[in-house]
C-alpha cells in the first residue's frame, strides 16, 4: 500500500509542474437557489493529457454567497468562503469541465 501511495504522490508532485493547456473562462451571473449564492465567474483548464490516467481537468468558481466564513474539504476539490466571496476549486481525472 505504502508503495502504491508513492507512485500516486510522486505523479501528483509531478503534475503540478505540468504546462497548463485548454486555459477558458466563463461567464456565469446565475443565482443557485438550493445553495443559495450568486455563480459569477468559472476558469478551467488542463494538465496533461485528460482522460488517459495521466492528467487532470481543474475548475475554479468565484461566487457571492451570504456567509462570512466556510470551509470544507472533499476528496476532488475545496471551497472557502471569506467575506462573502466563494472561491471554489474542483479536479477531474477522468474528464474535462464544460
Amino acid at each position: 500500500m505504502s508503495t502504491l501511495w508513492t507512485k500516486v504522490a510522486g505523479k501528483r508532485d509531478a503534475m503540478s509542474f505540468a504546462a497548463i493547456s485548454h486555459f477558458r473562462s466563463k461567464l456565469v451571473l446565475r443565482y443557485d437557489p438550493s445553495w443559495p449564492k450568486l455563480r459569477l465567474v468559472r476558469f478551467m483548464w488542463e494538465r496533461g493529457n485528460v482522460g488517459d490516467g495521466q492528467g487532470t481537468s481543474n475548475k475554479l468558481a468565484i461566487a457571492l454567497r451570504p456567509r462570512l466564513f466556510n470551509a470544507e474539504r472533499s476528496m476532488d476539490g475545496w471551497r472557502l468562503t471569506v467575506l462573502g466571496i466563494e472561491v471554489h476549486r474542483q479536479v477531474s481525472w477522468g474528464g474535462r469541465f464544460a
